[in-house]
């Protein structure tokens, strides 16, 4: 047998380790979405910081490389300044000595002479035009001059940073950085210039100073590299050329890519820049003043140039592509050890997160272990009392001694249970001594009577009339004893579930004549009579007990005769309801009160002890025709009021419940009866 502080305490460990498996699993589950979650977020903020690393290194790389284009520009543009009076006077001077050297000036056929000639003549005249073919000779001098190689050497030296560089010009002449060995940078002023391949396509304005970036490949070896081309007038930023001024953008800021500028004054049509516009003036403008000059009438804009034509330098800086997949290799490595880390973290988070949810389930568990078996004996405690009050009852008085006011609210009911469930036992205790006193009692008195006409009989020689007489009298005694102990076996049978229900066709009218027919004789004794009304026999048959049924008539018959005034009237009816049929016993006998109506159905119950009994009933018929009313699914009730008799009515049903079973032994004991 198990104890009730086990089997709790057992219980209680039982539900707490499913509640904390099931807590760990769902805080289990909800930590890996949250951290898978992070993990997640932090996997693509990496990702995306590594891209824009690479873009912004990529960018560095582009703009450190037009940078250093633009300042070897201005290193060969400040060279072109510096140079500029020295060559402007040796050209000058050339002009000079060049007519007399190949011939008379006017009449000269050699094609040199004869433009050195025209340059000069028209240039030292005051004519309001600039003579175009010094233009011509202004540019093929300018436009052919070397670039020192110390300026050269200096950049290379200064500028480490820039692995490659290389200076091109339009007419096919080149300077090189010594990193470049015999290799050259691939040059095609076509490519560059951006020339669309559709021929039906206006060609794109050619705009200077401008700027290409791209990938490239040099040397047999075929080095991928990363370039910036960068185009610049090959003249120096501010030129003074006789009475007008070449103004070019200096390279101190970054220069928009095709970027539309208005017209200076005198232009008009697409907006061109002014260096670029002087460069045409200077190839194709014979016979036109130079741009931004005014003369008697608004110049047109010169054509645009060729490619071959426009004097221009094509500066190229140049980095190795695996220098720059270095650094992004770098980069992807740094990335991939932030992710190798991140999940790392993750993991450990994770692990952390199982082991304190573990650790604290343990903790708890062992509380409960510990603390468990404190707590429930303390909530049984009032179960302990409320045992030791059960175990002090005694069957003298069977009293529990406890008033519950201090139990547990589960524990009330069972407390008014256990107090009702006592004073049951109380009065059926008193009435068993009750009945054992009633049955010793009408046992006696016959027995008594039995005892008394034998000792008188036997006190003296009898007739034999008189012992024949004596005879009868025992055997009257005898019989009353004689039902006195089959009733009460009957009740012991009842109590025992022994007894069984046989059913039959009845036919109830038939059955109710005959009990009036052998209770008359007693009531005729008494001057009572009694009477019978029924419905149509056909409609009053059913399947039933008629035994049974019988003994419940005759009971309630005699009692109506028994507890009857004289000259009273006793009549019984019976009748068909839809669903049932209804006995009724009436009487016209001195009635009950409230208080007797609901003990009269209890065994050895009498309404009025001070009254005589024959010794047939002592108390039980009552009681058993409750117990056959039931047993044949019916029901029993009384109306009665003291002094206006008394109603008792008994209802079953017509169609008996397939639970009715019956046995012929059961048939003698209802006989007998």
């Amino acid at each position: 047998m198990r104890s009730i502080r086990q089997s709790l305490t057992l219980y209680l460990f039982v539900l707490l380790a499913a509640t904390l498996g099931v807590v760990w699993v769902v805080l289990d589950q909800f930590t890996a979405r949250i951290l898978d979650a992070r993990e997640t977020a932090d996997r693509d903020l990496i990702r995306t910081r590594h891209d824009a690393r690479s873009r912004e290194e990529l960018a560095r790389v582009d703009q450190t490389l037009l940078d250093q284009a633009r300042l070897l520009g201005k290193i060969v543009q400040e060279r072109e300044r510096e140079r500029f009076h020295t060559e402007w006077v040796r050209h000058s001077a050339a002009l000079s000595v060049v007519p007399m050297t190949f011939g008379p000036i006017p009449f000269g056929t050699n094609p040199l002479g004869q433009l050195a000639w025209t340059a000069t003549g028209n240039t030292l005249g005051t004519f309001p035009r600039f003579n175009p073919r010094l233009t011509q000779l202004l540019r093929i001098h300018f436009a052919n001059l070397p670039i020192p190689d110390e300026y050269i050497q200096h950049f290379d030296d200064e500028n480490r940073s820039v692995e490659y560089f290389q200076i091109n010009t339009a007419a096919g002449r080149d300077w090189r950085s010594s990193s470049l060995g015999t290799r050259k940078l691939p040059f095609d002023p076509t490519e560059l210039d951006g020339k669309p391949a559709d021929p039906t396509k206006p060609s794109e304005t050619v705009n200077v100073p401008d700027w290409k970036i791209g990938p490239a490949v040099i040397g047999p070896e075929n080095e991928n590299v990363r370039r910036v081309v960068y185009q610049m007038p090959h003249l120096s930023g501010t030129a003074t050329f006789g009475r007008f001024w070449s103004r070019v953008p200096s390279g101190g800021g970054r220069e928009e890519r095709k970027e539309e500028r208005p017209p200076p004054p005198g232009f008009s049509g697409s907006s061109r820049s002014l260096v670029g516009s002087w460069t045409s003036w200077a190839l194709t403008g014979i016979g036109s003043p130079p741009p931004g000059l005014s003369s008697g009438s608004p110049p047109t804009p010169p054509p645009t140039p060729t490619l071959d034509s426009l004097p221009r330098l094509y500066i190229q800086c140049a980095r190795p592509q695996a220098a720059i997949d270095a650094v992004l290799t770098r980069f992807a490595a740094e990335r991939d050890q932030e992710l190798t880390q991140l999940a790392t973290e993750i993991s450990e988070a994770r692990y952390s997160v199982r082991v304190w949810a573990a650790a604290i389930a343990l903790v708890a568990f062992l509380g409960v272990a510990l603390g468990g078996p404190v707590l429930v004996s303390r909530g049984l405690r009032p179960v302990g009392k409320l045992s030791d009050a059960v175990s002090r009852v005694s069957e003298r008085d069977f009293k529990l001694d406890h008033d519950g006011t201090d139990l547990a609210i589960e524990l009330v009911p069972i407390h008014d249970r256990l107090v009702q469930t006592l004073d049951m036992l109380q009065r059926a205790f008193s009435r068993e001594k009750q009945a054992v006193a009633d049955i010793s009692h009408e046992l006696r008195t016959p027995i008594a009577a039995l005892m008394a006409t034998i000792d008188v009989t036997l006190r003296k020689p009898r007739t034999s009339e008189q012992y024949r007489a004596t005879l009868e009298e025992c055997r009257v005694i005898s019989k009353q004893l004689g039902q006195l102990v089959e009733r009460i076996m009957t009740l012991a049978s009842l109590d025992a579930g022994n007894d069984r229900t046989m059913l039959s066709r009845t036919d109830v009218a038939d059955l109710a004549s005959g009990c009036v027919a052998v209770i008359r004789p007693l009531a005729a004794a008494n001057s009572i009579t009694v009477e019978v009304r029924a419905d149509d026999p056909m409609e009053l048959e059913l399947d039933t007990d008629p035994g049974k049924l019988r003994e419940v008539l005759m009971n309630l018959l005699h009692n109506a005769v028994e507890y009857n005034k004289p000259g009273g009237t006793i009549e019984l009816r019976a009748r068909r309801l839809p669903n049932s049929v209804v006995l009724e016993v009436q009487d016209t006998g001195i009635g009950m009160s409230a208080e007797v109506k609901d003990k009269i159905f209890e065994r050895f119950y009498r309404a009025d002890p001070s009254r005589h009994s024959t010794g047939v009933h002592a108390g039980l018929g009552l009681a058993i025709v409750r117990e056959y009313v039931t047993r044949l699914e019916g029901t029993i009730v009384v109306e009665s009021a003291p002094g206006s008799g008394s109603l008792f009515r008994v209802t079953l049903p017509a169609q008996p419940a397939a639970s009715l079973t019956t046995d012929p032994a059961d048939e003698s004991l209802t006989t007998a009866m």
